[in-house]
């Protein structure tokens, strides 16, 4: 057996505990005034003397990391209370955690592992802690008073659990609230007041849960949310109301749910929306008017829907736009103006749909178009100066039957370079 106790100029101390025993007492005294990390990690200690840890704090001193995994038998309450101005701390696979009350104070971070079930108490003291990560744990619900202190919390992390219902009134005190992440756990349902506090939020990532509807008054007073996301769920259907009031969002992702209609103005006040995911979905067709306020959007996926027609007007307003995938669907036709005023348009998929004509038109304005899919269409053919006005094009992505059915003229510029990936992606 051996204990190894490592010294860096005052800061750090590394507990090494080698042994084949199961029952260690940790009894050095460590008497560094100015310690700032320690690492107590894989170790079978299972008692200590209380003095042991009241030497690492003393006056108060800065323990600015503390990375505890694997049980310490006995380290209750008496042991955590020396802990006075922890910065981050990393506590995994404590046995009786829940017989903790963390009266000590951890300023910035604090992450927990494996633990099942977090009682109401647990936090009260942590006034100052600004980030909790909870991520995979075992948890299985969220009940009110848990956070209730947490007053300066900024970002919170509950992804990777168990969570089948978290209470009304859960998050009601965390007013200063940044980010919150509930992704990959197992709700169904979400109390519309559930958010109603939480006006400074930035970030809500509820992706990957079982969620099957976005009640109507949910959002409504997220006004700085910036982020959202919902992809992963059971979402069948939006009210029109769903995003009202958030003006700021700047990504949304609905990506990979059941809706089968979108409402004309469920985006309507979304006006800086610069990133919008539609696909694996069930959409058969889109109002014309459906992304008319979103000026600035650079990125629109509407891949793998069941789209049969697109309005030509649809695109109308999205003068930034820079890659817009309409692949996997089941479009056969596309009107000659419907890309007219995406000038900064980059890349634009059109593979896999039913698509049997098009007009000589249909990418005349896309003077800045760099990469093209069209491959696996019913047997398109396009008119040979279809491609003429595409001056940036880098890369231009066809099936082996459309490069032996159709000439093809480039523009001059890029005539050569393009034609050489043609070759290498003609079995794409």
């Amino acid at each position: 057996m051996a204990i190894v106790l490592h010294y860096f100029l005052g800061f750090i101390l590394i507990v090494e505990v080698l042994t084949t025993n199961s029952c260690l007492q940790l009894t050095y005294s460590l008497s560094e005034e100015n310690l700032h990390c320690g690492n107590f990690i894989i170790n079978r200690i299972t008692s200590s003397d209380e003095d042991n840890w009241g030497v690492i704090c003393i006056n108060g001193e800065d323990l600015s990391n503390f990375n505890y995994r694997l049980p310490f038998k006995q380290m209750t309450d008496k042991y955590y209370r020396q802990f006075t101005t922890l910065t981050n701390c990393s506590i995994r696979d404590t046995e009786n955690f829940n017989d903790i009350s963390m009266t000590f104070n951890i300023r910035s971070h604090l992450k927990l592992r494996d633990t099942k079930v977090i009682l109401e108490d647990l936090f009260k003291e942590l006034t100052y802690l600004e980030i909790l990560d909870l991520n995979k744990n075992n948890l299985q619900s969220i009940d009110n008073p848990i956070f209730f202190n947490l007053v300066n919390l900024v970002n919170l992390t509950l992804s990777e659990n168990q969570i089948k219902e978290i209470s009304r009134d859960s998050f009601c005190s965390l007013s200063y609230l940044k980010t919150l992440d509930i992704s990959y756990n197992r709700l169904t349902y979400l109390n519309s007041e559930i958010f109603k506090t939480l006006h400074y939020l930035e970030n809500l990532i509820l992706n990957n849960n079982n969620l099957q509807e976005i009640p109507k008054n949910l959002l409504n007073e997220l006004s700085f949310l910036k982020n959202l996301q919902l992809h992963h769920n059971n979402i069948q259907s939006l009210d029109r109301t769903t995003f009202q009031n958030l003006s700021f969002v700047e990504n949304l992702d609905l990506s990979c749910n059941k809706i089968n209609e979108i409402p004309r103005d469920l985006f309507k006040d979304m006006t800086n929306l610069e990133e919008l995911n539609l696909s694996y979905n069930n959409l058969t067709s889109l109002d014309e008017t459906i992304f008319q306020n979103q000026n600035y959007l650079k990125h629109l996926n509407l891949a793998y829907n069941g789209l049969k027609e697109i309005p030509k007007n649809v695109f109308e307003n999205l003068t930034f736009l820079e890659t817009l995938d309409l692949s996997h669907n089941n479009l056969t036709t596309l009107d000659e103006k419907i890309f007219q005023n995406l000038h900064l348009l980059k890349h634009l998929r059109l593979s896999y749909n039913q698509i049997g004509e098009s007009s000589v038109n249909l990418f005349k304005n896309l003077e800045n178009l760099e990469i093209l899919e069209i491959c696996i269409n019913n047997g398109i053919i396009f008119d040979r100066n279809t491609f003429q006005y595409l001056s940036k094009l880098k890369e231009l992505r066809l099936s082996t039957d459309q490069l032996k059915k159709m000439p093809i003229r480039l523009h001059n510029d890029v005539e050569k370079k393009v034609q050489i990936l043609i070759e290498l992606k003609n079995n794409y």
